[in-house]
């Protein structure tokens, strides 16, 4: 599955680059909130402060990435608030507002978000 491979092109440093920030810049921390709330690791709350989402970016992290499979594993999250919050944040934005492990991060949730909208139910 193109998903397990992404994520396996993702290592500890990578994700030490994210950890880094003591603020990063609002792409960033978009996207890791996103990511973070697809796999359900954290309480609402806890998405709301920077220091207690970056706790989350680690190796288990990493781990739980490559294990999700959209197609068996329920999103923690509705898919339609999850593209709310992504709304207007395009792969190039994340580029050059973000970093090569935010937009890895980024496609893995973009790609998770069209797997979950293929099996949707259609409104006429």
């Amino acid at each position: 599955m193109e998903l397990k491979k992404q994520m396996s092109n993702m290592d500890l440093m990578a994700l030490s680059e994210i950890r880094s920030y003591n603020e990063p810049p609002p792409i960033i921390a978009t996207v890791i909130q996103v990511v973070l709330e697809v796999l359900g690791l954290c309480s609402q709350e806890e998405l709301q402060e920077w220091n207690r989402m970056k706790s989350y970016v680690n190796g288990d992290l990493l781990k739980r990435l490559s294990a999700f499979d959209p197609l068996t594993t329920p999103a923690a999250t509705d898919i339609h608030k999850i593209s709310d919050k992504l709304k207007g944040i395009a792969a190039e934005d994340v580029l050059k507002g973000g970093s090569l492990p935010t937009f890895v991060l980024y496609q893995w949730v973009m790609d998770v978000l069209s797997i979950l909208r293929v099996g949707e139910p259609h409104v006429r």
